[in-house]
């Protein structure tokens, strides 16, 4: 395993979370942790260079996580304002 497969897994994880994928971007990203492990294992010292790159890949799909995560919360507060309305509207009438 080499950087090369870490920063496609990295890359597919990306992609995934951009696209609102969140299934195949937790599955890219558990490939990605696995290739670390692997690396880590065998004591594989990146290049800077690749290291670099690595670390602005990691970031990118930190953020593009935080933004679907901020996309689910205010999903999740549309529907349970909704919810609570249907409710308060069936206990109220019109």
């Amino acid at each position: 395993m080499s950087a090369a497969l870490l920063d496609d897994a990295l890359a597919r994880a990306e992609g995934a979370l951009a696209a609102g994928d969140v299934p195949v971007a937790a599955a890219a990203t558990a490939e990605a942790l696995a290739i670390c492990g692997d690396l880590e294992r065998r004591g594989v010292r990146l290049e800077d260079a690749a290291l670099r790159a690595l670390a602005e890949r990691h970031a990118r799909c930190a953020r593009a996580a935080a933004t679907r995560r901020d996309a689910l919360a205010a999903e999740l507060e549309v529907a349970g304002r909704s919810r609570q309305a249907t409710s308060a509207y069936r206990r109220n009438g019109p």
